[in-house]
């Protein structure tokens, strides 16, 4: 029997190869042999969690890879770029450095490698704030103020470590109705932010009580619910005649009376009981 060989170079698409026999009787019936081809892996499209990489910030890298193949991540050697230590064959988290890096994914599979490759620019994170604490035109309160808000695009005010809600805590200054530590949190105009760490914060100290009444001008009153439920504010003239009564949320009240002159104000909530003589103007 004469065996007969035949060599050829495959496609990556595959395909089939046709053999016809044939003897001195004429042709035989056609024998149709499909072929499946493998290749080196394909190049992988990686996805960031950010389309903003903001400098020494942990940022979510991943992609999607095929079957049969080992994936690994490589960064460029001598840049401040680092992967983290938990990742995935097809996921890792990276720090970030300054300026750029060249992140490479190599795959591999039983025909061989394939390098994907990907360039990354990171962007400044902003300046550090400077923050200050004065007196303002409330009795006993403080205001606590970024002296250097040109170099930021926005603020918030943090609240030993919380954000503060609400437009109040978005300004460059803030009063600071409650004891505690002060710290913002900015943004500059490439998009990037900045969290101040607690450590560098500013603390704010006053004597510890449930409510608080302070008198400004234009007839404002700034009132202090320092529970965690709604309290009832009544303001009354020196004769006793009842003014003003409003409902007063947790937190800080400003309260637009219209009234100027001597007050007194009563303020009840959650079994506590506060009264306060105070000047609006």
């Amino acid at each position: 029997m004469q065996f007969n060989k035949l060599e050829f170079i495959p496609t990556s698409v595959g395909g089939i190869i046709e053999v016809t026999p044939k003897n001195g009787c004429g042709y035989g019936d056609v024998k149709k042999i499909s072929l499946v081809t493998n290749t080196i892996p394909d190049r992988v499209e990686m996805q960031v969690s950010t389309d903003t990489l903001c400098q020494s910030s942990v940022y979510r890298f991943s992609f999607k890879g095929a079957e049969d193949v080992d994936y690994s991540w490589r960064l460029q050697d001598g840049w401040s770029w680092s992967l983290m230590e938990e990742f995935k064959e097809d996921s890792a988290s990276i720090l970030t450095g300054p300026d750029s890096t060249i992140l490479l994914i190599i795959g591999k599979n039983e025909c061989g490698y394939s390098n994907s490759i990907f360039s990354y620019t990171s962007i400044q994170k902003p300046i550090e704030p400077n923050l200050s604490v004065t007196n303002n035109s409330y009795e006993n309160l403080r205001t606590v103020k970024v002296d250097n808000p040109w170099y930021f695009e926005t603020v918030q005010w943090c609240y030993n470590g919380e954000p503060i809600q609400g437009l109040l805590a978005t300004d460059e200054s803030y009063i600071a109705y409650l004891p505690g530590i002060y710290t913002v949190e900015v943004s500059n105009d490439l998009g990037c932010y900045l969290t101040q760490n607690i450590d560098d914060g500013i603390e704010v100290s006053y004597n510890d009580q449930k409510f608080a009444v302070f008198g400004g001008s234009s007839g404002t009153l700034l009132i202090l619910n320092g529970t965690e439920k709604e309290a009832i504010s009544k303001v009354f003239d020196f004769s006793g005649k009842l003014l003003v009564s409003r409902l007063l949320s947790p937190g800080i009240n400003q309260i637009h009376t219209h009234l100027k002159g001597a007050l007194i104000v009563n303020v009840f909530g959650s079994g506590y009981a506060y009264s306060e003589k105070v000047l609006v103007y």
